[in-house]
Parts: structure tokens; C-alpha cells; sequence
């Protein structure tokens, strides 16, 4: 799905290497090496080599994933199964097709449903924007698997936006997309400290708190099943979340006084965990500094108060 979708030329970007193939490229050269085949019988496209392989040529530093003194992915992979036979370096090449013009039109869908912390960060940025904001996908009847959405996103998740040819997935791509376009200073690219800053934000609370907000809030939600132990995760949770607070919230917003994307990604979940019903149901109490946060977020960002209604369906209403 994601060769399909993603390599319809030589790399991500057709002829053109970005961070995505760097991204990549270490996860897949790691899927195929002979230990997999041999130890778990897992087997890889030829297209995905040929990726590969590509990158490996136009990369010269890239030869640190097959040597680093022992440890590197491919000589790391080879200790894991000594015997296994050599992959074959002959291996059918696909033919690139050209990748389309993107063009936008200032209209922004943001596809999904208002109780979606995922999807209200890039709901809220696209209506502060002016340049659009949501439209509905109920995802209980099935509108993330029709042929129209799936041929935004084939991964068939919410929140999709499209903005003219522009069509894509993932909440924190939609917001930095969003930012970039019609926000630039909730993105500011002249200041590469700062939209590290921002990055690390986000990537933080999606790959540390998001995890234990699964285990707490989606429980309260409905989302997800209790898990065996509630009082420890409630404990994983405000942990995680007291981490976090530490170390990005010196200041009002995660970069001070300015409002930023990192906000728009983080205060859809913590509005949620903040709400009576995470207490009353499974005794989920946030700390004070997250409510002020959340308070100081929507004083300053009017689109906000979709969190709060939405005919019923907002966050807040639902929960």
C-alpha cells in the first residue's frame, strides 16, 4: 500500500531525495535481509529494493547501514543468522511514471468527525486559517472506504484533507501542511530551532502520550477496551504527561507566548482528559497546569470552541 501509493517514481518525491526517504530507507533495508527470511520466513518486493538500492547509490553515507564496526542494521542482522543465504541482487526494476502538479485552491476538507482528538488540531488550524475547516466522514457508516476517499488516503484514517490536487493523511502532515501554506508563523521555517522545537513537540505527545491516552481516555470514550490494570494506567498517563509538561510547556504555549502547530496537535487530547467524565468513570485526574493550558489555548484561538460544541459531537459534548 504505502509502494503504491508513495513510489510512483524513483524515490517519494520522483527523482528528487527528501526526508522521507531518509525516514524510510533504514526500516527497509533492515526488512530485507536474509535473517528475516530466514528466521521468520518474511520476504520483500522487488520494487522495495530496487528503493533501496537507489537511495544506497545517490546516498554515499548511507554505507553506515551495512558497516559500523559490527553494529550496524545489515552487519547487526547477519549476526542474527550467520548462515543464511545472500539475497539475489537480481530483481525485476519497475518503471517510474511522472509524479502529478500539485495545486491547490484554498479550500481546505478536512475529512473526519468532531469527537476526533486526531482530526480537531487540523480542524481547528484550516478555520483559523479562513481557508476551510470540516467536512464529515462518519467513519461508523463507512465513508473512509469508499473509492473517493481511499484514493486520498488509502490507508482509509481520519483526519484526510484535501485542498485542491493536494490530498493527504496524518494529522501532524495535515497541520504542517496547513501551517505552511496559509499559518506560516505557527510554523516558522526562517527559524529551524524552533520548528525542531515544534517537531519534537509533536512527535513526543504522539509517540509517548498518545499511547497512554489510549488506555485512559479512548476507555472513557468508548474507543477502546479497559485495560487490566486502570489505576496504573492512569498513572502511565499522568506520567507521561507530566514528562511532557516539564519539558515543553516553560512558557504559555510550547514556544513561549506563540501559538504554534505543536498546540494545535496537543490541546484536542488534553481537553478530553480534562473533562469530568474521565473522573467520574475511571478516576483520571489531570494536573493544573494542563487545564491552564487548554484554558490559555482557547482564550486565544476563537475556532476553539468546536471542542465544546458541534451539535452534540464535540469532544466535549460527548464525553
Amino acid at each position: 500500500t504505502w509502494v503504491k501509493h508513495f513510489l510512483k517514481g524513483k524515490f517519494v518525491c520522483g527523482n528528487k531525495l527528501t526526508i522521507a526517504d531518509f525516514k524510510a530507507v533504514p526500516f527497509l533495508i533492515a526488512a530485507m535481509q536474509p535473517a528475516c527470511e530466514a528466521k521468520i520466513g518474511l520476504t520483500v518486493p522487488d520494487r522495495i529494493k530496487q528503493y533501496v538500492d537507489d537511495f544506497c547509490a545517490s546516498v554515499p553515507t548511507s554505507n553506515m547501514l551495512k558497516e559500523a564496526g559490527g553494529y550496524s542494521i545489515v552487519e547487526f542482522l547477519a549476526g542474527k543468522a550467520p548462515d543464511a543465504a545472500a539475497s539475489k541482487n537480481d530483481y525485476s526494476k519497475a518503471q517510474f511514471t511522472e509524479l502529478p502538479v500539485w495545486v491547490p485552491a484554498g479550500d481546505i476538507k478536512v475529512f473526519g468527525m468532531p469527537v476526533s482528538q486526531n482530526v480537531m488540531g487540523p480542524v481547528l488550524l484550516a478555520m483559523d486559517s479562513g481557508k476551510g475547516g470540516l467536512e464529515m466522514c462518519n467513519i461508523m457508516e463507512g465513508a473512509q472506504n469508499t473509492p473517493e476517499f481511499l484514493a486520498m488516503n488509502p490507508y482509509h484514517h481520519i483526519p484526510t484533507m484535501k485542498d485542491g490536487d493536494v490530498a493527504i493523511g496524518e494529522s501532524s502532515a495535515i497541520l504542517h501542511y496547513i501551517a505552511l501554506k496559509y499559518k506560516p508563523e505557527y510554523y516558522p521555517v526562517n527559524n529551524p530551532a524552533m520548528c525542531a522545537w515544534i517537531d519534537f513537540a509533536m512527535d513526543s505527545f504522539a509517540c509517548e502520550v498518545y499511547k497512554a491516552h489510549h488506555e485512559t481516555v479512548y476507555v472513557v470514550l468508548g474507543f477502546h477496551s479497559p485495560p487490566a490494570d486502570q489505576k496504573a494506567a492512569n498513572q502511565a498517563y499522568n506520567e507521561s504527561l507530566e514528562t511532557w509538561v516539564k519539558h515543553f510547556l516553560k512558557g504559555k504555549f510550547v514556544c513561549g507566548n506563540k501559538l504554534t502547530i505543536a498546540d494545535f496537535k496537543a490541546v484536542p487530547f488534553l481537553i478530553a482528559a480534562m473533562q469530568p467524565a474521565c473522573e467520574a468513570k475511571i478516576g483520571l485526574t489531570v494536573p493544573d497546569r494542563i487545564k491552564q493550558y487548554v484554558d490559555d489555548f482557547c482564550a486565544s484561538v476563537p475556532t476553539s470552541n468546536m471542542l465544546k460544541e458541534a451539535g452534540g459531537y464535540s469532544i466535549v459534548e460527548f464525553l
